[in-house]
């Protein structure tokens, strides 16, 4: 076995028995043998650990968390610190990579040294129940990377195990724990990854792309009727927490946010108000703590950029939504307030 592979795979592993050995499979299927798969255990009550310790093969290397470090972020950051190889490909406990996902990124590695920081690709969005895949592209590959500049503050640009990064540079720019409480913490691990490089003039140079759908993400089905209203709560709580984190990194890295992160942000947050509407067991009073939630936000951090005038502005937006919940208008909180 190479003891300095090039890949280092990090997958937290939390109640994913039922999927682990397939994902472990499709990392033992790859066409390159320069890898191997960190696998940190972190507090499941299922069978998983067993079913990755049952694998012979020794670049397969489960550990376990002690009690202290809990959530993906955290499991990651752990398993970072395990890892021997040049380049991290982070790859959760219920996805797959097809068997040339890691030659694929490797040749483009190698076209690419010294400069290339990042490796982004297509990647393929597949349910249990599915026939055929969805492809999708990552921000920036035909679009530029101004738009991935706009894009990454609000939105994940690709699909987690779609891009490699050089491990040196997950040195100072690993996962935020602070994210872990809340859905979507890749939102801000990418944003945090991507903006000293986007910052730099050889940018071009340092997020290349491949052209290959090398990552297969499982989109699981939705959460139950009963479960919608907590859903949307979540989904509310990680936009306003992973847009908090990406204006201090923005800040930090002396990045300027642009009025179109600001509409990102924006639709992100009023994408998750309208479905609320949609929602049978959605009430009034829930939507208007939306509201409050964001309106605190935007007292709360408006001093960071001066655009933030901007979008403080656009929240007018969430006026009517609470109009339709035939809320007196008096009942809102003031922009000046």
């Amino acid at each position: 076995m190479n003891s300095n592979p090039l890949f280092s795979i990090v997958t937290p592993l939390r109640n994913k028995g039922i999927y682990i050995r397939e994902t472990i499979e499709s990392v033992l299927n790859q066409s390159t043998d320069s890898w191997e798969m960190i696998i940190v255990e972190n507090g499941s009550t299922d069978d998983g650990l067993e079913i990755a310790r049952s694998f012979t093969d020794q670049r397969i290397k489960p550990i376990v968390a002690p009690k202290s470090v809990r959530g993906p972020g955290a499991a990651r950051n752990l398993g970072l610190e395990s890892c021997s190889g040049q380049w991290v490909l982070f790859l959760d406990a219920d996805d797959l990579i097809e068997p040339t996902s890691l030659e694929r990124r490797a040749e483009c590695i190698l076209a690419s040294e010294p400069t290339a920081t990042v490796v982004a690709g297509d990647w393929s969005e597949f349910t249990d129940s599915s026939e055929k895949p969805t492809v999708h592209s990552p921000i920036g590959k035909t679009d530029g990377l101004e738009i991935l500049s706009d894009c990454s503050f609000a939105f994940a640009p690709w699909a987690l195990h779609a891009a490699v990064v050089r491990r040196d540079h997950l040195i100072s720019n690993h996962w935020i724990l602070s994210a872990d409480k809340y859905a979507g913490e890749d939102t801000a691990f990418w944003f945090q990854v991507l903006c000293p490089l986007l910052n730099r003039q050889n940018r071009l140079d340092l997020i290349r792309y491949v052209d290959h759908s090398g990552a297969l993400y499982r989109r699981h089905s939705q959460f139950s009727r009963d479960d919608e209203l907590k859903n949307l709560m979540s989904r509310f709580n990680s936009a306003q927490s992973n847009l908090n984190l990406n204006l201090n990194t923005a800040a930090k890295n002396q990045v300027q946010v642009s009025e179109n992160q600001f509409a990102n942000a924006f639709r992100m947050l009023r994408a998750i108000c309208r479905e609320a509407k949609s929602s049978p067991s959605f009430d009034p009073g829930t939507f208007k703590s939306f509201q409050m939630e964001a309106r605190k936000w935007l007292r709360g951090t408006r001093l960071l950029n001066p655009r933030m005038l901007y979008w403080r502005m656009r929240l007018g937006e969430f006026r009517s939504f609470a109009t339709e919940f035939r809320q007196p208008k008096n009942s809102l909180p003031s922009l000046n307030s």
